[in-house]
């Protein structure tokens, strides 16, 4: 995650509008407790480091410095139960990225991995789990992707 810090400045240079702020470890821990399971190793790393990341338009949800609220525009929690509401109940998955509805990047913080979701397919598909596929095998793969997306 070293070099995040690298493209996150390149981004920067570019004249991106860049927006993040870390979360106390008493926000994560409490956040932790509201979520029902510790986060994986590397999203603890990402919220202890930014919280959350707002590049121009794009997130990648997480946390505030605040208290972890679930109507924080850049929290997953919200995202995350309102997915869980509409879609698919697993608890080992949470939102990091809402495409504006139209699809969805989880993570999954059993095994680490970020799989997409397309949610208009979910009318179509009587088991959402079928509509959860791989994308990234790691929270800090997607990370460096998404990122990456602005210096192109």
């Amino acid at each position: 995650m070293e070099n995040i810090h690298q493209l996150l400045q390149a981004v920067k240079n570019a004249q991106h509008h860049v927006r993040y702020h870390p979360a106390s470890a008493f926000t994560i821990e409490k956040a932790q407790g509201l979520f029902g399971r510790n986060f994986c190793d590397a999203y603890q790393y990402f919220l202890k480091h930014w919280g959350h990341l707002r590049i121009n338009n794009s997130c990648v949800l997480g946390l505030s410095q605040a208290s972890p609220s679930i109507h924080d525009k850049n929290s997953f929690l919200g995202e995350t139960l309102q997915f869980r509401q509409k879609y698919l109940k697993d608890s080992h998955f949470s939102v990091i990225e809402n495409c504006d509805d139209q699809w969805y990047f989880l993570l999954h913080h059993g095994n680490g991995k970020v799989y997409s979701f397309d949610p208009l397919q979910a009318k179509h598909t009587p088991n959402a789990q079928d509509l959860v596929m791989p994308e990234k095998e790691s929270f800090t793969d997607y990370l460096h992707h998404f990122i990456e997306n602005f210096i192109r």
